[in-house]
């Protein structure tokens, strides 16, 4: 086809320009089909024949916050859509119980991913020095609150820890998340909760685990 001075014409390509309303990659020449070639958000779920979609380069990006990609269903269902993904670190603090534990700055940041609503977090975090810490013991600072929501199956979620150079003999540790924080205690036949006396100068604690929040 011949070209009014060996020129292309632009012309933007709607859905009355296919025939039977599917666009295809045999229906278009060599030409991208571009946000500039596509007028009046002509292409639609209506408009695209039955085959994958391959994005090959750059990211997929809403227009609008909040949204998600349904995953497994043909309809919008809350609890099929994934609305949410961030990865990056938090800083580890103490609280509770009596006496200080200063935690080594060089060694208090913390790994997190969150998807959807449940948030994965790992690490381990160094005490530089204490004075006399015991009682409960408290990891604060974690990047998103526990979620609210009542009931053994989603409160008091598991995380694990451990210790290293403890300051004394000590059993299983464990965690599990509170309003804002992860409460540390020993796993015993009493139900023993005060680990404070157990961290001194040196210790490591290693944390691993996930829990869900309403974020």
């Amino acid at each position: 086809m011949g070209y009014l001075g060996n020129v292309r014409p632009t012309i933007a390509l709607v859905a009355d320009d296919i025939a039977d309303g599917a666009i295809t990659a045999a229906k278009i020449g060599a030409d991208a089909v571009t946000s500039a070639k596509i007028a009046d958000n002509a292409v639609t779920s209506a408009n695209i024949a039955d085959a994958d979609l391959t994005l090959t380069s750059g990211d997929f990006i809403f227009g609008t916050a909040g949204k998600g990609v349904c995953l497994g269903v043909t309809s919008n269902t809350d609890a099929n859509t994934l609305d949410d993904y961030e990865e990056g670190t938090w800083t580890a603090s103490f609280a509770g119980g009596s006496g200080s534990v200063t935690i080594n700055t060089s060694y208090d940041l913390l790994s997190y991913t969150k998807i959807g609503n449940i948030v994965h977090i790992s690490g381990r975090i160094r005490i530089s020095s204490v004075s006399s810490p015991s009682g409960e013991i408290y990891i604060s600072g974690l990047p998103f609150a526990p979620t609210t929501a009542t009931g053994e199956d989603t409160q008091h979620q598991y995380i694990g820890i451990h210790f290293r150079s403890a300051a004394s003999d000590v059993g299983a540790v464990s965690g599990q998340t509170g309003t804002s924080s992860i409460q540390l205690y020993e796993a015993g036949t009493t139900g023993n909760t005060a680990v404070g006396d157990k961290i001194g100068g040196g210790t490591i604690i290693m944390i691993g685990g996930s829990y869900r929040t309403d974020s």
